[in-house]
C-alpha cells in the first residue's frame, strides 16, 4: 500500500503536498537561482550528487525503502499482534509514503532515527547520536540545534527518573520552558514571530487552509508565551481545530494524530515501561518530546507539523506498542 501510494501520489494527493519537491527540482534545473533558503540548496546538492534529480518516481521509492528499513529497525520488540496494532503500523507506513516518498528534506531525519535505534549502550554512542543531530541541524534545519540540546536534557532526566507519566510530563514542561526562554530571550522575539513570518505571504491561499494561529493568547510576556506553548502542544496532540477546519480528509488526519498520541500516553500510564531499561525507549521518548516541544514555536500550519514529525512517528509508536515480555 505504501509503495502504491508513492507510485500514484500525483493522482492521490493535492499539488500542495509537493511544494518542497517542486522547489528542489526547480533549484536543480536552475529555474530558481540563489534560493533564499540555503537548506533547499544543500538538499538539492545531495539529490544531484546521487543522480536522482531526473527520476522523481525512483527517488520516491528509494526514500520509501529507507523509511521501511528504519521502521523495521525501530519496531524490534514492539507488539505487532492484533488488528489495532497493525492498523497503527499501517497508518504510519502510509504517512511516510505520503510525506517522504518524493524529493524531501525530512527524509534525512531518518539518519538520526536510525543511529538512535541502532546505537548500543555507552557514552560514546550517546555522543555519536548528538553529533548526528548537530550535523543535521547545521546542514538542513537550524532549529535542530535546540532539539539536540533538549534531547540531551531529556536523556539525562529520563535516564535517572524512568518512563513514568509524571516524569515525562515534567520533562515536557521543562522542555517547553527552555523553548520559550530561547525564543523570548535568546532570539529576542515574541513567541508568535516565526508563525507570523511564515504565514504572512500565504494568507488566503490554498496552502494556508490548515494554518495555525500566531498565538492563542495575546501578550509578549514570558508567562503568557509559556501558556501559548502549552496550548500549541495540546493542539498538536489533540488537533481539534484541524478536525473542524473542513472536509473529511482533515477529520481523518486529525483522528489519526490524536490516536497515535493517545496510545503513546496510555502505554506510559499503564506502566508497560516501568521495568524496561532498553536505551532505545529512553532515547525515543527524549527525542519525541524534544521535537514536539520545539515545534510549538516554529510550525506555521498542521501540514508542516505532520510532515516534520512523520520521520519520528516510528519512535512514538515504538513506545506505544512496546511488548515488555518480548523485550525480556
Amino acid at each position: 500500500m505504501g509503495a502504491l501510494t508513492v507510485l500514484l501520489s500525483d493522482e492521490l494527493l493535492p499539488p500542495k503536498y509537493f511544494n518542497d519537491s517542486r522547489t528542489i527540482v526547480a533549484i536543480a534545473q536552475r529555474q530558481i537561482v540563489n534560493s533564499p533558503d540555503q537548506q533547499f540548496e544543500h538538499v538539492t546538492r545531495i539529490y544531484a550528487f546521487l543522480g536522482l534529480v531526473d527520476y522523481p518516481v525512483l527517488t520516491g521509492l528509494i526514500n520509501y525503502v529507507a523509511w521501511v528499513v528504519v521502521l523495521v529497525a525501530a519496531w524490534r520488540g514492539v507488539h505487532a499482534g492484533g488488528a489495532l496494532a497493525l492498523g497503527w503500523q499501517a497508518a504510519v507506513l502510509i504517512l511516510g509514503a505520503v510525506f517522504l516518498g518524493q524529493f524531501s528534506k525530512d527524509v534525512f531525519v531518518l539518519g538520526v532515527v536510525a543511529v538512535l535505534v541502532l546505537a548500543g549502550r555507552g557514552r560514546a554512542r550517546e555522543v555519536a547520536i548528538l553529533l548526528v543531530m548537530l550535523a543535521y541541524a547545521g546542514w538542513f534545519r537550524p532549529y535542530w540545534f535546540l532539539v539536540a540540546g533538549l534531547y540531551a536534557l531529556g536523556r539525562l532526566w529520563i535516564g535517572s527518573r524512568g518512563l513514568s507519566p509524571r516524569a515525562v510530563v515534567m520533562l515536557l514542561g521543562a522542555q517547553l520552558l527552555v523553548v520559550v526562554s530561547a525564543v523570548h530571550w535568546g532570539l529576542g522575539v515574541d513567541f508568535a514571530h516565526f508563525r507570523e513570518a511564515a504565514n504572512a505571504a500565504r494568507i488566503g491561499s490554498v496552502d494556508a487552509q490548515t494554518a495555525l494561529p500566531a498565538s492563542f493568547l495575546q501578550s509578549e510576556q514570558l508567562p503568557v508565551d509559556y501558556l501559548n506553548a502549552l496550548l500549541f502542544l495540546l493542539d498538536f496532540m489533540l488537533p481539534a481545530s484541524l478536525a473542524v477546519s473542513g472536509g473529511p480528509f482533515y477529520l481523518v488526519i486529525a483522528g489519526t494524530i490524536a490516536a497515535l498520541w493517545l496510545v503513546f500516553w496510555l502505554a506510559l500510564i499503564k506502566g508497560r515501561h516501568a521495568s524496561v531499561t532498553d536505551v532505545r525507549l529512553l532515547r525515543a521518548v527524549a527525542l519525541v518530546t524534544s521535537f514536539v516541544a520545539v515545534q510549538t514555536a516554529f510550525e506555521p500550519d498542521y501540514g508542516s507539523y505532520l510532515r516534520h514529525i512523520t520521520p519520528l512517528l516510528p519512535l512514538l509508536l515504538m513506545v506505544a506498542l512496546w511488548d515488555r515480555r518480548k523485550s525480556a
